[in-house]
């Protein structure tokens, strides 16, 4: 046995060579030249655990005074994970690294340990290649300018940063701000989608297949959560999540199919960096927006067809209500000093029907389409007509058979596929359009001007559909060629409406830099839109760089004007905590959702769950008081009741301040997101049952390593929370209030004795539990006290 042990161990201690750095000198038995991972890795366990005198060396030919005093002059170079004191989790990292284990390997269960400020592999080896030097004061470095400008910038452009991405930012090759954030944006443009909401969707279902369990609509707001915090496209899925408060789908309608809801995010942000012509085109088709403002199944053969999406295409989604000059100011009749309507009564009929004769896309009958593994080539419903049929639904199969004995079950790809024309449900009456007058410069809005000029007897009107040679014998004999045909003369007609450009740029503006944006910003904006410089219009990776680039934008907050500036909403100040501090699920859901959008628990706001079409809150609303005096708005307040106030901090606030009470447990040093998870329970074999594995958990570890020093606390969550954007009187009321409520307190002395007695040790062990809970309390206090300052809630 011998012969074969003392070969392994010489082999250890070779491998141990390469990886031991002699700065941090692990050797405590002394005498080696290397630590051996043998004996130097018991006594190191040994001690950790408080073992000493002839306990700590039984078996090593050691000299236990010598181990001793080695690990006590060692005491800050050992101390690996950085939490302040050399212990067990301190101990098992240094033996694996002895015995020749790649680092990222170093920790057994994932984990560093509580409260420790180096968290991860990467920082464990930056500290062990360093040498294991001693530290003595934060290695966090106050932020620079350029940080701050950097954050800033994110703040606007994203979820919302973390020093890593602030870091990166800075990082890139660029003489200054603006060409970085130039850079930035082009990086984003070039991103791919990481992945799609269907797909999450289609895995949920699998999952939950193997355990007789059911998806439900909830899980779309888990996907969205877990793009908009953990995916690197941060610009696309702020976009997407922009235009989904701008062209509305909500559960507060009929949508409740979480592959119906998922193909529409996954719709959005697919077209994010595209053209809005195709968005609205998209939109038009989509089986969620077609349920939602219902032109689905909107028959062209009732006189008066459903007008809802016929409005709020025009209203919301277009024109809006005025005709609106280049800058966004609305115009002015010189009849009547009154502002001049966009449209009439008879625009809206006109439209509601050209949206007639769509409803859900049958894949059973996609003769030949690869997508489907069982094409229908006789596609008879047994109902007298023709598979693809008009009441046919994803969700609602045909019942009986066929004909041939054919059942058509649901099918969730239905959900996914635009919705179609059908012969003979489209209207073939005329219909009047938005009738108007546009010099564009763009060549593709030529036809759309001409049929739309108000100079025209019949400015805008689309004449009837002549059927006589249609080919469709039944109802209103339009075929779907015609009908398609029709719908795209009305997106065109909306779209190259001389109002798109400032209406649309306003919106953008509002929810990514400034409620009250000037006339000049939304004019260069809209100018954008207009014509890209290349002859396109729409194009909106052209208008997001011109939203976020622009002088406007950019500027510093200390010198921008009062009106400058936002209240966030509530899902971005939820978003930028979990994404400061890489807030992370183990088991890939972000259960972010029943409940969210609460006025009395919640934070009054969740994906798709706008309580009507016109978003959570009116582009134009203005609160009483200073703002409303100075003529400016701020949408987001229309949401910041009373009740809405106190519930959205005490939410944010049991965010940052969770505690299980488990002083000992690695979780209680950590963000974590206590909505949908429990810490009490480690895993669970049902995916319907909320465990451990789905609690969202940060990295503070970058707080707890400056946890002192309150200055320094307070610079880092400036930093990542609010942009440089706090104000010098209100840090310091902060720093005050902090270090009156958790005074500084010293670690505890390393223990004495030799050995120590049980009563030395377990005094030791009650007041490192009680300096771990000091400064835990200490760094979360700090990020309460900053979650509830008005510099996080109001951007600038």
């Amino acid at each position: 046995m011998k012969k074969i042990l003392i070969p392994v161990v010489a082999a250890l201690a070779f491998l141990a060579a390469d990886v031991t750095h002699a700065a941090c000198d692990f050797d405590v038995a002394a005498g080696n030249t290397v630590a051996d991972p043998m004996r130097d890795g018991l006594l190191l366990q040994r001690y950790a655990r408080g073992l000493r005198g002839a306990a700590l060396v039984a078996g090593t030919s050691a000299i236990a005074a010598d181990v001793e005093s080695r690990i006590a002059a060692r005491a800050g170079l050992l101390d690996i994970n950085g939490n302040g004191v050399f212990d067990t989790d301190d101990a098992a990292v240094i033996t694996r690294n002895l015995f020749g284990f790649k680092n990222d390997a170093w920790l057994p269960d994932g984990r560093a340990g509580a409260y420790a400020t180096r968290t991860n592999t990467a920082k464990l080896k930056a500290f062990v290649d360093a040498g294991c030097p001693v530290v003595t004061a934060a290695t966090v470095p106050p932020p620079t300018a350029a940080q701050f400008d950097a954050a800033r910038f994110l703040i606007q452009a994203s979820f919302g940063p973390s020093r890593a991405d602030v870091d990166a930012f800075v990082a890139l090759s660029a003489v200054d701000q603006a060409t970085r954030a130039s850079l930035w944006i082009t990086d984003q443009f070039a991103k791919a989608r990481t992945a799609k909401h269907v797909q999450y969707i289609k895995d949920r279902k699998a999952e939950f297949a193997l355990v007789g369990g059911s998806i439900y609509d909830d899980m779309t707001r888990e996907t969205f959560w877990a793009q908009a915090l953990a995916s690197p496209d941060q610009l696309r899925q702020r976009i997407a999540f922009a235009l989904s408060e701008i062209l509305v789908v909500s559960t507060a309608g009929d949508p409740d199919n979480p592959f119906e809801l998922a193909a529409y995010l996954d719709l959005l942000a697919d077209n994010a960096f595209g053209n809005y012509r195709d968005i609205l085109y998209q939109v038009a088709r989509s089986p969620a927006m077609g349920r939602y403002l219902s032109h689905l199944k909107n028959d062209g053969n009732n006189a008066n067809p459903n007008e809802n999406f016929a409005r709020e295409v025009l209203q919301l989604f277009g024109v809006g209500l005025f005709m609106l000059q280049p800058d966004g100011q609305r115009s002015i009749s010189i009849v009547d000093g009154q502002p001049i309507a966009s449209y009439d009564e008879n625009t809206v009929k006109g439209f509601a029907k050209v949206f007639t004769g769509l409803s859900y896309d049958d894949p059973y009958c996609r003769v030949g389409d690869a997508a489907y593994a069982i094409p229908r080539v006789n596609c008879t419903d047994g109902f007298g007509g023709l598979h693809p049929s008009w009441n046919w639904s994803p969700d609602n199969p045909y019942l009986p058979p066929n004909a041939l004995g054919e059942t058509f079950p649901p099918v969730d790809s239905g959900w996914t596929r635009p919705m179609v024309t059908f012969p003979g449900r489209h209207s073939a009456l005329s219909k009047q359009l938005l009738a108007y007058s546009y010099a564009s410069p763009v060549s593709a809005c030529s036809n759309a001007l001409a049929l739309a000029s108000a100079a025209a007897p019949n400015g805008g009107l689309l004449p009837a559909i002549d059927t006589a040679n249609s080919g469709v014998a039944s109802r209103t004999r339009v075929n779907t060629t015609q009908a398609d045909a029709t719908i795209n003369a009305a997106i065109d007609n909306v779209f190259c409406h001389p109002n798109v450009g400032p209406f649309i740029a306003k919106k953008l503006i509002q929810f990514f830099v400034t409620s009250s944006p000037s006339l000049v910003y939304v004019g260069r904006v809209a100018a954008k839109f207009n014509d890209n410089g290349a002859g396109i219009r729409g194009d909106m990776r052209s208008v997001i760089a011109a939203i976020l680039l622009d002088s406007e934008a950019t500027q510093s907050s200390s010198s921008a004007p009062p009106s400058f500036g936002k209240l966030k909403e509530p899902m971005l100040r939820l978003s930028a905590i979990f994404r400061a501090f890489n807030a992370t699920s183990t088991s890939g859901r972000y259960q972010l959702r029943n409940g969210l959008d609460d006025v009395d628990s919640g934070i009054s706001q969740g994906p798709l769950q706008s309580p009507t079409v016109f978003n959570y809150f009116h582009p134009q609303y203005s609160p009483p008081g200073p703002v409303s005096a100075a003529g400016a708005v701020a949408p987001e307040f229309e949401i910041t009741t009373t009740t809405a106030i106190a519930s959205t901090q005490n939410f944010l606030g049991s965010i940052v301040a969770y505690s299980d009470g488990n002083n000992g447990n690695a979780f209680n040093a950590a963000l974590v997101g206590r909505y949908g998870c429990d810490l009490s329970r480690i895993s669970s074999t049902d995916p319907n049952v909320n465990s451990r594995q789905h609690c969202l958990i940060g990295d503070l570890s970058d707080l707890y390593t400056v946890h002192a020093d309150a200055s320094a606390l307070f610079d880092q969550l400036n930093l990542l929370l609010m942009g440089g954007s706090l104000s010098a009187a209100n840090k310091a009321s902060m720093v005050t209030a902090l270090n009156s409520a958790f005074t500084v307190v010293p670690p505890p002395a390393p223990l004495a004795g030799n050995p120590p007695s049980a009563n030395q040790i377990s005094a030791y062990n009650s007041a490192l539990s009680s300096w771990q809970q000091y400064k835990r309390d200490r760094v979360k206090g700090a990020l309460w006290l900053a979650v509830h300052s008005p510099e996080f809630q109001i951007q600038r």
